[in-house]
Protein backbone atom coordinates (compact mmCIF):
# COMPACT_ATOMS: atom_id res chain seq x y z
CA UNK A 1 0.00 0.00 0.00
CA UNK A 2 3.20 2.35 0.60
CA UNK A 3 4.02 2.25 -2.46
CA UNK A 4 0.88 3.03 -4.20
CA UNK A 5 0.78 6.41 -1.96
CA UNK A 6 3.27 8.72 -4.09
CA UNK A 7 0.92 7.30 -7.37
CA UNK A 8 -1.79 8.55 -5.55
CA UNK A 9 -0.78 12.10 -4.96
CA UNK A 10 0.90 12.10 -8.30
CA UNK A 11 -2.63 11.45 -9.69
CA UNK A 12 -4.65 13.55 -7.41
CA UNK A 13 -2.57 16.79 -7.86
CA UNK A 14 -3.35 16.11 -11.63
CA UNK A 15 -6.53 15.53 -11.61
CA UNK A 16 -7.38 18.42 -9.00
CA UNK A 17 -5.42 20.70 -11.65
CA UNK A 18 -7.26 19.86 -14.18
CA UNK A 19 -10.56 20.95 -12.45
CA UNK A 20 -9.17 23.78 -11.48
CA UNK A 21 -7.79 24.41 -15.18
CA UNK A 22 -11.33 23.65 -16.27
CA UNK A 23 -13.16 25.94 -13.78
CA UNK A 24 -11.28 29.06 -14.11
CA UNK A 25 -9.60 28.78 -18.42
CA UNK A 26 -12.17 29.55 -20.31
CA UNK A 27 -12.90 32.87 -18.55
CA UNK A 28 -9.59 33.42 -18.98
CA UNK A 29 -9.02 33.49 -22.59
CA UNK A 30 -11.90 36.69 -23.07
CA UNK A 31 -8.60 38.90 -22.41
CA UNK A 32 -7.62 38.57 -18.86
CA UNK A 33 -3.92 39.71 -18.23
CA UNK A 34 -1.22 38.98 -18.77
CA UNK A 35 -1.62 37.01 -22.14
CA UNK A 36 -2.97 39.76 -24.23
CA UNK A 37 1.14 41.16 -23.48
CA UNK A 38 2.09 37.93 -25.49
CA UNK A 39 -0.27 37.27 -27.84
CA UNK A 40 -0.67 40.67 -29.72
CA UNK A 41 3.40 41.54 -29.98
CA UNK A 42 3.48 38.12 -31.67
CA UNK A 43 0.53 38.74 -34.20
CA UNK A 44 2.40 42.83 -34.63
CA UNK A 45 5.87 40.36 -35.26
CA UNK A 46 3.95 38.08 -38.33
CA UNK A 47 2.70 41.63 -39.67
CA UNK A 48 5.85 42.61 -40.16
CA UNK A 49 5.25 45.64 -37.14
CA UNK A 50 6.71 46.68 -34.29
CA UNK A 51 6.04 44.28 -31.15
CA UNK A 52 5.51 47.16 -28.59
CA UNK A 53 2.67 48.46 -30.08
CA UNK A 54 -0.27 49.42 -28.08
CA UNK A 55 -2.41 46.91 -27.80
CA UNK A 56 -5.04 48.60 -25.93
CA UNK A 57 -6.99 48.43 -29.26
CA UNK A 58 -6.85 45.55 -30.24
CA UNK A 59 -7.95 44.32 -27.12
CA UNK A 60 -10.64 46.09 -27.23
CA UNK A 61 -11.96 45.31 -30.35
CA UNK A 62 -11.88 42.05 -29.68
CA UNK A 63 -13.22 42.01 -25.99
CA UNK A 64 -14.52 45.60 -25.55
CA UNK A 65 -13.60 48.15 -23.63
CA UNK A 66 -13.36 46.92 -20.55
CA UNK A 67 -10.87 44.32 -21.20
CA UNK A 68 -8.52 47.34 -22.13
CA UNK A 69 -9.40 48.82 -18.93
CA UNK A 70 -5.99 46.42 -17.27
CA UNK A 71 -2.80 48.28 -17.31
CA UNK A 72 -1.22 45.96 -20.59
CA UNK A 73 1.90 46.25 -22.56
CA UNK A 74 4.51 43.97 -24.31
CA UNK A 75 6.67 43.80 -21.56
CA UNK A 76 9.15 41.35 -21.96
CA UNK A 77 12.48 41.58 -23.97
CA UNK A 78 12.14 41.40 -27.85
CA UNK A 79 13.96 37.83 -27.95
CA UNK A 80 11.39 36.27 -25.51
CA UNK A 81 8.56 37.58 -27.67
CA UNK A 82 10.35 36.77 -30.84
CA UNK A 83 10.49 32.82 -28.95
CA UNK A 84 6.31 33.44 -28.53
CA UNK A 85 5.42 34.63 -32.54
CA UNK A 86 4.27 31.34 -33.21
CA UNK A 87 1.38 32.27 -31.34
CA UNK A 88 0.36 33.88 -34.40
CA UNK A 89 -0.59 31.03 -36.06
CA UNK A 90 -3.30 29.86 -33.64
CA UNK A 91 -6.53 31.80 -32.28
CA UNK A 92 -6.47 34.03 -28.84
CA UNK A 93 -8.08 30.63 -27.42
CA UNK A 94 -6.06 28.46 -29.09
CA UNK A 95 -3.05 30.15 -28.24
CA UNK A 96 -4.10 30.79 -24.57
CA UNK A 97 -4.25 27.08 -24.07
CA UNK A 98 -1.44 25.90 -26.38
CA UNK A 99 1.12 28.64 -23.95
CA UNK A 100 -0.82 27.42 -20.91
CA UNK A 101 -0.09 23.61 -21.92
CA UNK A 102 3.49 24.21 -22.59
CA UNK A 103 3.73 26.19 -19.30
CA UNK A 104 2.23 22.88 -17.42
CA UNK A 105 3.95 20.60 -19.55
CA UNK A 106 7.31 22.24 -18.23
CA UNK A 107 6.50 22.77 -14.69
CA UNK A 108 5.67 18.77 -14.48
CA UNK A 109 9.05 17.50 -16.17
CA UNK A 110 10.81 20.43 -14.26
CA UNK A 111 9.66 19.15 -10.25
CA UNK A 112 9.84 15.43 -12.24
CA UNK A 113 13.71 15.87 -12.92
CA UNK A 114 14.59 17.98 -10.16
CA UNK A 115 13.25 14.88 -7.68
CA UNK A 116 15.20 12.41 -9.91
CA UNK A 117 18.43 14.66 -9.88
CA UNK A 118 18.86 14.59 -6.13
CA UNK A 119 17.71 10.46 -5.87
CA UNK A 120 14.01 10.65 -5.48
CA UNK A 121 12.28 7.61 -6.55
CA UNK A 122 10.01 8.06 -10.13
CA UNK A 123 6.81 7.76 -7.85
CA UNK A 124 7.91 10.29 -5.29
CA UNK A 125 8.97 12.63 -8.14
CA UNK A 126 5.91 12.16 -10.29
CA UNK A 127 4.03 12.98 -6.72
CA UNK A 128 5.93 16.05 -6.11
CA UNK A 129 5.15 17.44 -9.61
CA UNK A 130 1.95 16.40 -8.97
CA UNK A 131 1.72 18.13 -5.33
CA UNK A 132 3.25 20.99 -7.17
CA UNK A 133 0.33 21.68 -9.46
CA UNK A 134 -1.52 22.76 -6.84
CA UNK A 135 0.40 25.02 -5.35
CA UNK A 136 -0.22 28.42 -4.37
CA UNK A 137 2.64 29.74 -7.26
CA UNK A 138 1.47 27.71 -9.66
CA UNK A 139 -2.15 28.52 -9.68
CA UNK A 140 -1.03 31.67 -9.98
CA UNK A 141 1.00 31.16 -12.73
CA UNK A 142 -1.63 29.53 -14.60
CA UNK A 143 -4.13 32.10 -13.71
CA UNK A 144 -2.10 34.93 -15.33
CA UNK A 145 -0.56 32.43 -18.02
CA UNK A 146 2.93 32.88 -17.63
CA UNK A 147 6.19 31.03 -19.16
CA UNK A 148 8.32 30.98 -16.11
CA UNK A 149 7.78 27.21 -15.74
CA UNK A 150 10.14 27.54 -19.12
CA UNK A 151 12.38 29.84 -17.47
CA UNK A 152 12.95 26.83 -14.69
CA UNK A 153 12.90 24.08 -16.92
CA UNK A 154 15.95 25.62 -18.52
CA UNK A 155 17.36 25.82 -15.28
CA UNK A 156 17.09 22.62 -14.17
CA UNK A 157 18.61 21.51 -17.50
CA UNK A 158 21.46 23.92 -16.88
CA UNK A 159 21.81 22.18 -13.20
CA UNK A 160 21.86 18.83 -14.49
CA UNK A 161 24.40 18.71 -17.13
CA UNK A 162 26.69 20.88 -14.48
CA UNK A 163 26.28 17.78 -12.51
CA UNK A 164 26.96 15.53 -15.28
CA UNK A 165 30.37 17.91 -15.77
CA UNK A 166 28.90 19.44 -18.80
CA UNK A 167 29.33 23.36 -18.40
CA UNK A 168 28.74 23.87 -21.66
CA UNK A 169 25.32 22.68 -22.23
CA UNK A 170 24.63 24.40 -18.74
CA UNK A 171 25.59 27.66 -20.20
CA UNK A 172 23.76 27.38 -23.48
CA UNK A 173 20.15 26.77 -21.73
CA UNK A 174 20.55 29.39 -19.15
CA UNK A 175 21.56 32.13 -21.28
CA UNK A 176 18.66 30.52 -23.38
CA UNK A 177 16.38 31.23 -19.63
CA UNK A 178 17.90 34.93 -19.57
CA UNK A 179 16.89 35.66 -23.12
CA UNK A 180 13.30 34.69 -22.02
CA UNK A 181 13.46 36.87 -18.35
CA UNK A 182 16.63 38.69 -17.87
CA UNK A 183 17.01 37.97 -14.39
CA UNK A 184 18.25 34.38 -14.99
CA UNK A 185 21.49 36.26 -16.26
CA UNK A 186 22.41 35.89 -12.62
CA UNK A 187 22.88 32.53 -12.90
CA UNK A 188 25.96 32.09 -15.08
CA UNK A 189 27.30 35.13 -12.98
CA UNK A 190 27.34 32.57 -10.31
CA UNK A 191 29.48 30.30 -12.09
CA UNK A 192 31.65 32.52 -13.18
CA UNK A 193 34.56 30.30 -12.31
CA UNK A 194 33.68 27.92 -14.95
CA UNK A 195 35.11 28.64 -18.25
CA UNK A 196 33.53 26.55 -20.23
CA UNK A 197 30.27 27.94 -19.05
CA UNK A 198 30.70 30.90 -19.35
CA UNK A 199 32.01 31.17 -22.97
CA UNK A 200 29.35 28.87 -24.08
CA UNK A 201 26.61 31.52 -22.48
CA UNK A 202 28.70 34.29 -24.19
CA UNK A 203 28.15 32.66 -27.80
CA UNK A 204 24.38 31.86 -27.31
CA UNK A 205 23.87 34.94 -26.24
CA UNK A 206 25.19 37.07 -28.93
CA UNK A 207 23.63 34.41 -31.68
CA UNK A 208 20.23 34.94 -29.87
CA UNK A 209 21.13 38.36 -30.11
CA UNK A 210 21.77 38.49 -34.00
CA UNK A 211 18.86 36.51 -34.47
CA UNK A 212 16.86 39.05 -32.22
CA UNK A 213 17.96 42.29 -34.44
CA UNK A 214 17.64 40.27 -37.72
CA UNK A 215 14.12 39.46 -36.98
CA UNK A 216 12.16 42.18 -34.41
CA UNK A 217 14.64 45.12 -35.97
CA UNK A 218 17.75 47.34 -33.80
CA UNK A 219 14.94 49.75 -33.60
CA UNK A 220 12.95 47.82 -31.52
CA UNK A 221 15.42 46.31 -29.25
CA UNK A 222 16.07 49.90 -28.63
CA UNK A 223 12.68 50.70 -27.63
CA UNK A 224 12.61 47.70 -24.79
CA UNK A 225 15.72 48.68 -23.34
CA UNK A 226 14.42 52.96 -23.61
CA UNK A 227 10.97 53.18 -23.57
CA UNK A 228 9.65 49.51 -21.67
CA UNK A 229 12.32 48.45 -19.04
CA UNK A 230 11.62 52.18 -17.10
CA UNK A 231 8.14 51.19 -17.11
CA UNK A 232 8.51 48.54 -15.04
CA UNK A 233 9.04 51.03 -12.39
CA UNK A 234 5.12 51.58 -11.71
CA UNK A 235 5.78 48.05 -10.40
CA UNK A 236 8.68 48.43 -7.84
CA UNK A 237 6.74 48.73 -4.81
CA UNK A 238 3.58 47.16 -6.19
CA UNK A 239 1.70 44.13 -3.91
CA UNK A 240 2.75 41.01 -4.64
CA UNK A 241 6.34 41.89 -5.60
CA UNK A 242 8.42 39.67 -3.66
CA UNK A 243 12.18 41.68 -4.19
CA UNK A 244 14.52 43.25 -1.57
CA UNK A 245 13.41 46.28 -3.81
CA UNK A 246 9.85 46.12 -3.33
CA UNK A 247 10.52 45.24 0.17
CA UNK A 248 12.18 48.33 0.99
CA UNK A 249 9.32 50.58 -0.93
CA UNK A 250 7.04 48.66 1.38
CA UNK A 251 8.24 50.34 4.09
CA UNK A 252 7.03 54.00 2.39
CA UNK A 253 10.29 54.94 0.82
CA UNK A 254 12.38 54.22 -2.14
CA UNK A 255 15.49 54.93 -0.74
CA UNK A 256 15.49 51.70 1.62
CA UNK A 257 14.48 49.79 -1.14
CA UNK A 258 17.49 50.51 -3.18
CA UNK A 259 19.97 50.57 -0.22
CA UNK A 260 18.24 46.56 0.51
CA UNK A 261 18.77 46.01 -2.73
CA UNK A 262 22.64 47.64 -2.71
CA UNK A 263 23.35 45.21 0.49
CA UNK A 264 22.07 42.34 -1.16
CA UNK A 265 23.94 42.63 -4.17
CA UNK A 266 27.23 42.98 -1.37
CA UNK A 267 26.21 40.28 0.11
CA UNK A 268 25.57 37.78 -3.00
CA UNK A 269 29.07 38.90 -4.24
CA UNK A 270 30.71 38.34 -1.34
CA UNK A 271 29.13 34.63 -0.31
CA UNK A 272 29.39 33.94 -4.53
CA UNK A 273 33.55 34.67 -4.47
CA UNK A 274 34.48 34.27 -0.90
CA UNK A 275 33.26 30.33 -1.14
CA UNK A 276 33.69 27.42 -4.12
CA UNK A 277 30.65 26.22 -4.70
CA UNK A 278 29.32 22.62 -6.06
CA UNK A 279 27.06 22.76 -8.82
CA UNK A 280 24.22 21.90 -6.82
CA UNK A 281 25.44 25.55 -4.94
CA UNK A 282 26.15 27.10 -8.18
CA UNK A 283 22.76 26.43 -9.72
CA UNK A 284 20.97 26.88 -6.22
CA UNK A 285 23.10 30.07 -5.15
CA UNK A 286 22.01 31.58 -8.69
CA UNK A 287 18.61 30.88 -8.81
CA UNK A 288 17.74 32.61 -5.20
CA UNK A 289 19.68 35.65 -4.79
CA UNK A 290 18.25 36.29 -8.98
CA UNK A 291 14.95 36.03 -7.41
CA UNK A 292 16.01 38.64 -4.92
CA UNK A 293 17.68 40.76 -6.81
CA UNK A 294 15.58 41.33 -9.43
CA UNK A 295 13.36 44.59 -9.15
CA UNK A 296 10.69 42.47 -10.17
CA UNK A 297 9.65 39.00 -8.28
CA UNK A 298 6.08 38.23 -8.30
CA UNK A 299 4.25 35.10 -7.00
CA UNK A 300 4.61 32.95 -10.31
CA UNK A 301 8.22 33.84 -10.33
CA UNK A 302 8.55 31.80 -6.84
CA UNK A 303 7.68 28.41 -9.00
CA UNK A 304 11.21 28.89 -10.16
CA UNK A 305 12.93 28.40 -6.50
CA UNK A 306 10.74 25.08 -6.32
CA UNK A 307 14.03 23.03 -7.68
CA UNK A 308 15.98 24.75 -4.81
CA UNK A 309 13.45 23.43 -2.23
CA UNK A 310 13.99 19.85 -3.33
CA UNK A 311 17.52 20.28 -3.65
CA UNK A 312 18.02 21.41 0.07
CA UNK A 313 15.08 19.00 1.28
CA UNK A 314 17.35 16.28 -0.25
CA UNK A 315 20.52 17.79 1.91
CA UNK A 316 19.32 19.17 5.14
CA UNK A 317 19.39 16.95 8.32
CA UNK A 318 16.21 16.42 9.54
CA UNK A 319 16.80 15.39 12.87
CA UNK A 320 17.22 19.44 13.48
CA UNK A 321 14.85 20.97 14.52
CA UNK A 322 16.13 24.43 12.99
CA UNK A 323 16.47 22.23 9.92
CA UNK A 324 12.84 21.52 9.69
CA UNK A 325 11.81 24.91 10.99
CA UNK A 326 13.74 26.37 7.60
CA UNK A 327 12.08 24.59 4.96
CA UNK A 328 9.00 24.74 6.28
CA UNK A 329 8.68 28.30 6.43
CA UNK A 330 10.43 27.88 2.74
CA UNK A 331 7.98 25.79 1.84
CA UNK A 332 4.87 27.81 3.04
CA UNK A 333 6.83 31.63 2.16
CA UNK A 334 7.66 29.99 -1.73
CA UNK A 335 4.96 27.62 -2.63
CA UNK A 336 1.91 27.81 -0.50
CA UNK A 337 2.15 31.81 0.56
CA UNK A 338 -1.28 33.54 -0.22
CA UNK A 339 -1.32 36.97 0.22
CA UNK A 340 -3.62 38.46 2.86
CA UNK A 341 -6.28 41.21 1.18
CA UNK A 342 -5.43 44.71 1.39
CA UNK A 343 -8.26 45.58 3.84
CA UNK A 344 -6.59 44.43 6.65
CA UNK A 345 -4.00 47.46 6.05
CA UNK A 346 -0.47 47.29 8.23
CA UNK A 347 -1.38 43.41 9.06
CA UNK A 348 -1.25 43.24 4.87
CA UNK A 349 1.92 44.78 4.15
CA UNK A 350 3.95 43.24 7.00
CA UNK A 351 3.20 39.50 5.95
CA UNK A 352 3.99 40.33 2.31
CA UNK A 353 7.73 40.41 3.74
CA UNK A 354 6.94 36.18 4.23
CA UNK A 355 8.11 35.53 0.79
CA UNK A 356 11.08 37.63 0.80
CA UNK A 357 12.57 36.43 3.89
CA UNK A 358 11.48 32.69 3.10
CA UNK A 359 14.30 33.36 0.03
CA UNK A 360 16.53 35.24 2.41
CA UNK A 361 16.20 32.51 4.88
CA UNK A 362 17.48 30.07 2.02
CA UNK A 363 20.37 31.81 0.83
CA UNK A 364 21.39 31.93 4.18
CA UNK A 365 21.30 28.00 4.40
CA UNK A 366 23.55 27.65 1.02
CA UNK A 367 27.11 28.15 1.93
CA UNK A 368 26.77 25.64 4.96
CA UNK A 369 25.35 23.41 2.25
CA UNK A 370 26.88 23.31 -0.65
CA UNK A 371 30.17 25.44 -0.35
CA UNK A 372 33.40 25.61 2.04
CA UNK A 373 35.70 28.54 2.13
CA UNK A 374 38.00 29.99 -0.97
CA UNK A 375 41.37 29.76 0.33
CA UNK A 376 43.64 32.86 -0.07
CA UNK A 377 46.18 32.97 -2.80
Amino acid sequence: MSERIPWVIALMGILGFALFAAATGPGLTRGAPDFPNYYYPAVSLAEGNSPYLPIDEALAADFGPDAAGDVQYAADPPSALLALSWLSTLSYAGGWWALAGLATASFWVAIYLSGRTVGLSRSWSAALAGAGLLSTSYRFHFFRNHFESVVMLLGVLGWVALRKDKPGWSGVSWALAGALKAFPGLWVVTAMRRGRLIAAAAATIVAIGGLTVAVVGWSDVQKFFVDVIPLSQQWYGARGNYSLLSAGYGFGSPAIGWGLLAVGLVVYAWSTTSFNWSADGIFAQGVVWSLLLSPLNWLNYLIIAFPVLILIGSRIEWSRRAHRWLMAFAVVGVALWQPVPARFGTAAHVTDLVPTLALLGLAAALPGLFAHRSRPA
